[in-house]
């Protein structure tokens, strides 16, 4: 009984994971306004940790502009990444 349940459950975690695979895939396909379509797993992480780096340096971006279209205005702190990726090389993802 134990085993049925345990290759339930990991069939059903399975299903999770392709579902959220699959919706990370799509996210990436409307972002790119379909021009990147990763066609594996790795490359759909790759792909998608890309995106939130690219997204976080233009909000940040945004903000310093914002910030100085304010007369008066400070600037905004800087947060930093923390996602490790700076020292990596742009040209792999």
């Amino acid at each position: 009984m134990a085993k049925q349940n345990k290759s339930v459950l990991q069939k059903q975690y399975r299903n999770k994971e392709v579902d959220g695979f699959s919706l990370v895939r799509t996210e990436i396909l409307h972002a790119t306004s379909g021009e990147v379509d990763p066609k594996t797993r790795h490359d759909v992480l790759r792909k998608a940790a890309r995106l939130i780096r690219e997204l976080y340096i233009l909000n940040t971006k945004l903000q310093h502009q914002l910030c100085n279209s304010r007369p008066g205005s400070e600037t905004p702190p800087h947060y930093s990444y923390g996602g490790g990726m700076e020292s990596a090389n742009p040209a792999r993802f």
